[in-house]
């Protein structure tokens, strides 16, 4: 995976981060809008493990597993006692 690690990807890791640890004001979420990209990739995991530390890489590794999760609910979450009853059909 060619990932390019530049400022603003670091940025926008730890502008993601932060919201899942909920330090990001509400303000800041609402002026971002739908037009960033929230969602948590690989290439986010890579960024956070390699500039950010403490909390933030393990929101944004945490935030990851679970995108992935939601993403195939078949796979994972559907086998899941506890979580059987979030998948849809």
């Amino acid at each position: 995976m060619n990932i390019v690690i530049d400022e603003h990807s670091v940025w926008t890791t730890s502008l993601k981060a932060d919201r899942l640890l909920n330090r990001l004001p509400s303000e800041q979420i609402a002026h971002l809008g739908d037009g960033f990209e929230w969602e948590i990739t690989d290439a986010d995991v890579v960024v956070a493990r390699r500039y950010l530390i403490g909390a933030r890489v393990q929101a944004i590794v945490l935030g990851r597993e679970i995108a992935t999760m939601t993403a195939a609910p078949d796979a994972v979450v559907s086998q899941h006692p506890a979580l059987r009853h979030l998948v849809t059909r």
